[in-house]
């Protein structure tokens, strides 16, 4: 709810869109945004799937049962040859994740102490 992986690529130079589900951390993330000189391309409270827009990397950072409750969300929101950064993840429930992305692949694993975060692409066809 801090904006801080959009703000972390905007300061890299990304053009940026984020969503969340509650307009306190829209807010919040806005703000932040502010104080680290940068600006969302397009900020918004709700689904990812409000727009219409195929991107070519969507982060999600969020408890693991969200991230299985939106699994087909994240993945319309995707270019086909995009890139899915799941992060927020407790090892224990990484199994459990991936059995909602089965139609893509692991590219890179990054563990953390009991967190892991997951980068994917879809399957070739």
């Amino acid at each position: 709810g801090s904006g801080i992986l959009g703000i972390g690529a905007m300061k890299l130079d990304a053009t940026v869109d984020a969503c969340d589900t509650d307009i306190v951390s829209v807010e919040n993330s806005v703000v932040n945004a502010k104080l680290n000189d940068v600006e969302f391309n397009n900020i918004w409270e709700g689904s990812c799937t409000v727009s219409d827009k195929k991107y070519d990397i969507v982060v999600a950072n969020i408890v693991a049962d969200v991230l299985t409750f939106i699994a087909k969300e994240l993945k319309l929101a995707m270019k086909e040859d995009g890139i899915l950064i799941l992060s927020g993840i407790l090892d224990k429930y990484e199994t459990k994740v991936l059995r909602f992305y089965k139609d893509c692949e692991i590219i890179q694993r990054i563990p953390q102490d009991e967190w892991v975060t997951l980068i994917l692409k879809r399957k070739e066809k």
